[in-house]
Order: C-alpha cells, then sequence, then structure tokens
C-alpha cells in the first residue's frame, strides 16, 4: 500500500508549522537530457516528492500561510495546468495538471 493522501497533508502542516510565517517555493526535478534525443527516466526531487506526492516534472510548489478564514496551505501546479498552457507537452504527451490543497 502506498501513502495516502492523509499523510502527505500531515508531511505539509508540519512543514508549514517549522516555517511559520515564511514561505518556501520548491521546484520539481526536470527531464534530463542525455543526447539531443534521449532523456534519462524522470526521477523526482525527493523533498518535493515527500511533500507533495506529485510526480510530474517541472512543476512548482508554493507553501506559505494561509490568508485569514482559509485552510490551503499549499499549492503545486505543473507546466500545463495555467491558462494558455493546456494539453500537450512538445514531445512528452499529456501531462497530469493538477494542484494540491492541504
Amino acid at each position: 500500500m502506498g501513502i495516502t493522501p492523509q499523510e502527505y497533508q500531515q508531511r505539509r502542516q508540519a512543514f508549514m508549522t517549522k516555517i511559520g510565517q515564511g514561505t518556501a517555493i520548491l521546484r520539481s526535478a526536470p527531464h534530463a537530457v542525455m543526447h539531443n534525443d534521449v532523456e534519462y527516466n524522470f526521477r523526482q526531487d525527493s523533498d518535493f516528492y515527500y511533500l507533495t506526492g506529485f510526480n510530474e516534472p517541472n512543476a512548482v510548489a508554493v507553501f506559505a500561510p494561509p490568508p485569514p478564514g482559509t485552510s490551503i496551505y499549499s499549492v503545486c501546479a505543473t507546466q500545463g495546468s495555467c491558462p494558455g498552457n493546456l494539453g500537450r507537452l512538445p514531445g512528452r504527451g499529456r501531462r497530469s495538471q493538477g494542484k494540491i490543497r492541504c
């Protein structure tokens, strides 16, 4: 059995407790190119994956104090999840377009 979404949520909440009123911006691992047309197998950055469970390249996770009256602690967005950049990434097929909220 894999790690549950609740476990990732607990990890993010513990991380937010440690950074207090600070803000953390984490980048996921990019695709690594071996040759001009050959890529290495993708491996996510360990810290990024530990907090998010998100296994997509070129993603960003933002951890910031929630606005008053909300419980949103973090947002994780992929390259394809922004308006105007939806759908396929050149040469890599369809990607997840996810957001993570605590």
